[in-house]
């Protein structure tokens, strides 16, 4: 049998090594495995602490997901949420609609509306809607509301006329429907003021 390799860790007197042989002896390690030798390089920074990559699987779950590892596994049980929110973005490609939101993301707006257990298309649920009903779906340019109203604000395609708008003889009107009440915000010369008019009306004084 022949003489096993002397140990990276031990002083050629046999004695225990210093820190700087240590640190040295384990920045690449010599293992005699059958036949191969085996160089493992272990990537130590100036405190001695070590930092693994992320794995192949926390990576493809920030792909598909729009976030981290831990708001994934946060989310995994509630199989409702990531179901929902995956059929909301195929929904939204099939459309041509870009769609912006991470899982985290969309799930926070939905959690802080307070209507997450209402959601649905019935005319009583609640829907994520975009503003003006035109752009992407991202943070900054969608809102819950009520499914009737999010419906009620699709544009007019029978008049070709812009969402919220509806002519009135030679003049158009601008109407809203807020928290299940219709608002008419007011009666205009043209489509794009009445337009512009239902786009800034949030609502009557408080």
């Amino acid at each position: 049998m022949s003489p096993l390799p002397p140990s990276p860790f031990l002083s050629v007197d046999g004695s225990p090594p210093s820190p700087t042989e240590t640190l040295g002896a384990a920045r690449t390690d010599e293992l005699q495995t059958v036949g191969t030798t085996v160089s493992v390089r272990s990537e130590i920074d100036e405190t001695g602490s070590t930092e693994a990559p992320e794995s192949a699987g926390v990576l493809r779950i920030k792909k598909i997901f729009g976030c981290s590892y831990a708001e994934y596994l946060n989310l995994k049980p509630m199989g409702k949420t990531l179901k929902a929110f995956c059929t909301h973005r195929a929904h939204a490609k099939a459309r041509g609609i870009s769609f912006e939101l991470g899982l985290w993301e969309w799930w926070t707006i939905w959690k802080s509306s307070g209507h997450w257990e209402e959601r649905g298309r019935g005319e009583n649920n609640y829907c994520m809607c975009r503003k003006g009903d035109v752009g992407p779906y991202a943070a900054g340019n969608v809102f819950i509301a009520l499914f009737r109203e999010n419906a009620s604000n699709h544009p007019r395609k029978k008049y070709k006329l812009p969402m919220g708008v509806r002519r009135q003889y030679t003049k158009f009107s601008a109407q809203r429907r807020i928290g299940g009440k219709q608002f008419v915000v007011g009666t205009y010369q043209t489509a794009e003021l009445a337009h512009a008019a239902y786009l800034a009306f949030e609502g009557p004084p408080q």
